[in-house]
């Protein structure tokens, strides 16, 4: 690293007051058991240096700094993945009297699931009849990446003989995030004549016209709602909010507003809402055939204004690479990784990019606060590898500490050319992806040569 570098990168931190408490941190690493289920173990010691925060930050997005000093250990995790099919937790204790671990995971996995966990169980008696009431959370498939969804599900076994089967399967919550939907753009790749008919009220029966979409900011949070029927994993949504849709094609241009209240989602992890315009109704569905743009790539599309796209780069267009993490773990940063919990930074590793001087690190919180997002992660490196705890809460750090579980996404942009500083500000200045690529711009014209993500939820937990 240049010695010239590191003024450059300073960091300005929302604070109320400041202390300083070394905490002992643990390491942890995965390993695999003869019976294929992995694990994690403390296996080093390090101190880390950082500064505890006030419990009310939790709920105020700044983090606020105690004066008092503690010793802190942070603990390893006690879960593990059971054949590669689900994430046990260390809270679901094994008995002999429960339905068997093999059992209860083939039982209510499907592999149209991104993730699922087993949360907890509890074995009763009742009239000679043994049930295991089992508690877990199912994270769906996201075809379009917009719309992340979680299901609390809660499944009862009935042991009959020496067998338990599974008698009934229900949800019990079903999260519908809107994450990068408030304000965005979009391109519905795959529209029928007749569907474009009842939206726009007119012919438009051209094959090569396409549908796109803005959605404003007044963008409701998405609700389910329970029916009578709850043992089938599907649920209608009720939310509030309106846009403008745009038909364009080589002979003609039209576009109509649009109001949307209800719409229904399923396990297969798709989303479907029902807009409608003053000449019909009709329903937009978020799976692969729905395409995000950034506003200049919408305007530059509805107006034919090239010129947009040849002086501006858009992250839609860019080349990616891949980033890989051990402070993931099935999908879930580690606790450590928490400003309550360690503040660590994650190791982040992935290949070299050709020609690439420096890359820049970005972690945003990409769950909407009220039409902008949380910057908690904001450095550089010359290498293409990032240690555990390499940043720390003055140099460019401050973890994740939501009040309920969010995601968070670590943007890598590889640039061919030092830059200035860009003056961001971690915890509170809150900008999306396509922002950022903005004021690299800006600072540094055609800098960007490609860029990696990596995403993962994160929910608060005391670990002390």
């Amino acid at each position: 690293m240049k010695e010239r570098r590191i003024s450059r990168f300073s960091i300005i931190l929302s604070v109320a007051a400041c202390g300083m408490i070394f905490l002992s941190g643990c390491a942890t690493s995965e390993h695999i058991s003869d019976d294929g289920m992995i694990s994690e173990s403390i296996v080093e010691t390090e101190n880390v240096t950082a500064e505890t925060i006030d419990a009310p930050a939790l709920e105020t997005g700044n983090i606020i700094l105690e004066k008092e000093e503690s010793e802190t250990v942070i603990e390893p995790e006690n879960s593990f993945i059971f054949e590669g099919i689900c994430k046990v937790n260390d809270t679901y204790e094994e008995t002999d009297n429960q339905a068997p671990l093999e059992t209860v995971a083939y039982a209510l996995s499907k592999e149209k699931y991104e993730r699922m966990v087993l949360l907890s169980h509890s074995v009763e008696e009742n009239d000679g009849k043994m049930t295991d009431t089992v508690s877990y959370k199912i994270e769906l498939s996201n075809p379009s990446g917009m719309v992340p969804q979680t299901i609390l599900c809660s499944a009862v076994f009935e042991k009959e003989g020496d067998s338990w089967n599974l008698s009934s399967n229900v949800w019990k919550d079903w999260t519908v995030k809107n994450l990068r939907l408030r304000g965005s753009d979009g391109h519905l790749k795959s529209v029928s004549p007749d569907n474009r008919k009842n939206w726009f009220g007119t012919d438009l029966s051209e094959t090569d016209g396409e549908v796109y979409i803005h959605i404003n900011k007044n963008l409701n949070v998405f609700c389910s709602l329970k029916g009578d029927e709850m043992s089938v994993f599907e649920t209608n949504i009720g939310t509030n909010f309106s846009g403008t849709l745009y038909y364009v094609s080589d002979t003609k241009k039209t576009e109509t507003d649009f109001s949307c209240t209800e719409g229904y989602s399923n396990d297969d992890g798709i989303l479907s809402l029902k807009l409608v315009t003053e000449s019909g109704e009709n329903y937009i569905i978020f799976d692969e055939n729905y395409e995000y743009l950034s506003q200049t790539g919408l305007e530059a599309v509805i107006t034919d204004n090239t010129d947009i796209l040849s002086d501006k780069v858009l992250l839609e267009n860019l080349d990616k690479f891949d980033i890989t993490s051990e402070s993931l773990f099935y999908g879930e940063w580690r606790k450590e990784t928490g400003a309550r919990n360690g503040n660590v930074s994650p190791e982040l590793s992935w290949e070299k990019v050709e020609g690439a001087k420096e890359y820049l690190i970005f972690m945003i919180d990409l769950d909407d606060h009220d039409g902008f997002y949380i910057l908690h992660w904001y450095g550089e490196t010359e290498e293409n590898h990032v240690d555990k705890g390499a940043f720390e809460r003055n140099k460019g750090y401050i973890g994740p500490y939501p009040p309920s579980s969010r995601e968070y996404s670590v943007y890598v942009f590889a640039l061919n050319d030092d830059i200035g500083d860009l003056n961001l500000v971690l915890d509170s200045q809150g900008r999306e992806p396509q922002k950022y690529v903005d004021m690299i711009e800006e600072e540094s014209p055609g800098s960007i040569i490609s860029y990696g993500v990596i995403s993962g939820t994160y929910e608060y937990a005391e670990v002390w």
